[in-house]
């Protein structure tokens, strides 16, 4: 239950004087729908307003506050022309200018021969001093308010600034003064205030400083919310350890046979992460691994011979994909590897139905289906295993916390493993994967050659156009990727119709068109077709960003893709390169390129190296879109910006185990404030889910 001192902090926004419906619904829009959500939307920049004393003192195209006095109303004849209002002072006279402004309005609120307070954007010229839609009318008491520096905040369509800076500062003044949850002396070292005097002073900087990620009050916060992440998963661990898991000891009757029939020799990197997950397995404490491992680097195989080694030990298994394609694939495969062995093999997607549906279910509830492929599918009720025991999340940022548990509670304490094809930096890893141990495939297959990147102005897409055709006699195929499905009003991009109605006159029936709005049947025939050659250039959406597997797919062509984050460029470029055959990747660009988009081409034509992409991806990036989070599944933290604070997060995981190492149950003094920072970042529901990685 939530500690009485944080009931107002949870307040809706309606809560607050002057506050209707609307204007609650735009709020809960830009940034959340309680009084904490308005407190925790942060200035992203600010403007210096000065007050002259005077109109002839007052400086042109600087912000300027002024007392003046009202003199005639020049109420335009058309609604073309302006609508101009002569003030002075004793110095002089200044026009205010408006355009489509309503006279009422303006007689109201500026009456002729009255004194009032004017703010706004100074023009002057030889001939004329002018003040254009003045962003403050007032009265003269006002003045306090309208200079120095003043916050400006991220708005959206609807929403006006001054609505949203006075309530969030009436919200401020709801914050109550909580106890301290870090170490007196560890916040005097930072030369940090309170928290909620590091959320006060975030709304009122003085200099462009004060809103940077390196200012004090900024990193207090940061700090805050790091360790919250790391109380939660420091939590798991300590009271993880009940949890005992069951050894699954394997006998290698399938996996040495396996081994045997592949077609490739593993490499070191594959060995030593099947080493260690197979040490884990046989382990009495229950696994939970993150398998990191680069495009193309084999994680699958890797993941195969693990499930392999819980069947030897005479457990179920499953394996979770992201997509019917991926699903579809990953069945087919494991079950031509496994053919040769006494396992039974059955695939589980929406598709399935009927009778063959029927018999895989009553087969897996007996235990005579030894692994389970599947998507979202697997997750559902009638799903029932007989003696589950180890369990494979493919791209598991792909899934919710709560769907991944669902599978994992089939079985009574199952391993985990968990796999992502987006390598994050080690430290980054600590945000998400807190709580599980981690191994990575650095290199790729000996057989490999590396992908050739270029760059090119889409402006010369053409010479594109004409280059295919010496692919297809090849009998290889290509990839042609656009960022949208159908033509926007809002965005002037490439999108996959239009390439795939210009590609189709000239290939004929070689081109195929796959994206996302695709009933699931109709993008499996489409896919099936391009594996098997039918078709031999395939325009797509991003629907084809991960582990789709066709080794005579040469060439991966990505337009607009200074549009794209690195980390989508560089899992669209490993659709390709995936056999010895010599592969390309061409990023086709439009211009102006922004300095971003500069610095995202540039790397992909330097490396292939997926972690090197992620560091440099970070750089690029900063806070907000780091490693592209819906890509990566990075928590989208509201302070962490992870350009600056990643020293922090390091920190924040050794003073988080410190507390629960002397405080399992955060009953001590700093244990309670603990709690309520858990509140506050709302990670108390979070921490049985958490568990499942």
């Amino acid at each position: 239950m939530r500690p009485e001192i944080l009931f107002n902090v949870f307040s809706p926004v309606t809560s607050l004087t002057g506050i209707g419906p609307k204007t609650a619904n735009l709020l809960e829009k830009l940034c959340g729908r309680t009084l904490l959500d308005l407190c925790w939307h942060l200035p992203d920049k600010i403007e210096q307003r000065t007050v002259y004393k005077s109109i002839q003192e007052a400086n042109s195209d600087t912000l300027a506050t002024l007392i003046i006095h009202v003199g005639d109303h020049h109420i335009p004849r058309s609604r073309k022309q302006p609508y101009k209002i002569t003030v002075y002072d004793d110095s002089g006279m200044m026009d205010l200018v408006f355009f489509h402004a309503h006279n009422d309005y303006l007689k109201k609120s500026l009456p002729v021969g009255q004194t009032r307070l004017v703010s706004g954007v100074i023009n002057k010229t030889s001939t004329y001093t002018q003040m254009v839609h003045p962003d403050h009318i007032g009265f003269p008491q006002d003045i306090e308010n309208w200079g120095g520096m003043r916050p400006l905040y991220r708005l959206t369509a609807g929403l006006h600034s001054k609505t949203i800076t006075k309530a969030i500062h009436t919200a401020l003044n709801t914050m109550p003064k909580l106890p301290e949850w870090l170490p007196p002396e560890f916040v005097e070292n930072k030369g940090w205030k309170s928290w909620q005097e590091s959320l006060n002073q975030s709304h009122h900087p003085q200099t462009i400083q004060d809103i940077e990620s390196t200012s004090p009050t900024r990193e207090r916060l940061a700090f805050d919310e790091l360790l919250a992440n790391q109380l939660t998963f420091a939590l798991m661990r300590r009271h993880g350890r009940k949890h005992e898991g069951r050894p699954l000891q394997g006998s290698n009757l399938y996996a040495d046979p396996l081994r045997a029939a592949l077609p490739f020799q593993l490499t070191k990197g594959q060995e030593d992460a099947f080493a260690t997950i197979k040490q884990d397995m046989a382990a009495s404490k229950r696994m939970i691994r993150l398998l990191q491992g680069d495009v193309g680097s084999g994680k699958t195989i890797v993941a195969l011979l693990a499930m392999v080694t819980a069947v030897e030990a005479g457990y179920q298994t499953a394996f979770l994909a992201p997509t019917e394609i991926l699903a579809q694939q990953q069945f087919q495969s494991i079950k031509k590897l496994t053919a040769s062995l006494n396992i039974k093999v059955a695939l589980f997607t929406g598709q399935n139905h009927g009778e063959q549906r029927k018999a895989d279910l009553e087969a897996l509830a007996r235990g005579e289906i030894d692994m389970a492929i599947g998507t979202h599918a697997l997750m559902v009720d009638t799903i029932k295993f007989n003696n589950l025991g180890f369990v494979v999340i493919d791209e598991q940022h792909r899934f919710g916390v709560d769907q991944r548990m669902r599978l994992i509670d089939k079985g009574k304490n199952a391993d985990v493993l968990v796999m992502t094809a987006t390598p994050i930096p080690r430290t980054l890893a600590l945000t998400m994967y807190g709580e599980l141990s981690v191994s990575n495939i650095m290199e790729k297959p000996a057989d490999r050659l590396p992908i050739k990147t270029s760059v090119l102005s889409i402006n010369r897409v053409q010479e594109v156009h004409d280059s295919l055709k010496r692919v297809l006699d090849k009998n290889e195929k290509v990839y042609w990727v656009c960022p949208l499905i159908e033509e926007s009003e809002k965005l002037d991009l490439g999108h996959a119709e239009a390439r795939y109605k210009i590609l189709k006159k000239v290939f004929k029936d070689k081109v195929g068109l796959l994206h996302g709005r695709m009933k699931n049947d109709e993008k499996d025939k489409i896919m099936q077709q391009f594996r098997d050659g039918d078709l031999q250039i395939l325009i797509a959406t991003t629907v084809i960003e991960v582990g789709v597997d066709v080794p005579d797919a040469t060439v991966m062509i990505i337009e607009h893709a200074e549009r794209f984050g690195l980390s989508q460029l560089h899992q669209l470029r490993g659709r390709v390169g995936r056999s010895h055959l010599e592969s390309s990747c061409l990023l086709l660009y439009d211009t102006p390129l922004s300095e971003t988009g500069k610095k995202r081409l540039a790397v992909m034509r330097e490396t292939e190296d997926g972690f090197k992409i992620a560091e440099a991806d970070l750089k690029i990036r900063g806070s907000g879109d780091v490693l592209g989070t819906r890509q990566s599944g990075l928590p989208e933290f509201r302070f962490v910006d992870y350009a600056h604070h990643l020293p922090m997060i390091a920190e924040a995981q050794q003073m988080a185990d410190r507390l629960v190492d002397m405080d399992p149950f955060l009953k001590s003094d700093q244990g309670k404030s603990a709690r309520l920072l858990l509140h506050l970042f709302q990670y108390t529901e979070a921490i049985y889910y958490l568990s499942s990685g």
